[in-house]
């Protein structure tokens, strides 16, 4: 599965001991839209995003998610949390990251200047 991103939507600067937490923080910030995935899991996440468009906008709001609270919703079925959850796993994320865990909190500062830019 490949995946399509905006450029510099949320650059982060590089070095060689947090390369790959760049690439994830990196990640964190899409946008769902940006995502190459099926019609179906996309109309589901549109559905989940319009109960509170603050919760699931970013990638770094879906891996918060729990997925059993996505199942929860009734607007998700089992195959589209299955793609979501394999590409995640693809981008080296995966749902139920703690809003203490080191990437989230980076994600969430970023997201605030993302907000505020119209990203």
């Amino acid at each position: 599965m490949s995946t399509k991103i905006k450029a510099g939507a949320c650059a982060v600067p590089s070095s060689a001991d947090h390369q790959i937490d760049d690439k994830r923080l990196y990640r964190l910030c899409w946008r769902i839209e940006e995502l190459e995935i099926s019609v179906r899991t996309y109309g589901y996440l549109l559905k989940i995003r319009d109960m509170d468009p603050d919760k699931l906008t970013y990638i770094g709001d879906l891996v918060q998610w729990e997925e059993r609270d996505l199942l929860r919703t009734k607007k998700i079925g089992r195959s589209s949390l299955r793609e979501i959850r394999e590409l995640l796993e693809e981008l080296g994320l995966a749902f139920g990251m703690k809003p203490d865990h080191e990437l989230v909190v980076l994600f969430n500062e970023k997201r605030k200047s993302l907000q505020k830019r119209g990203d």
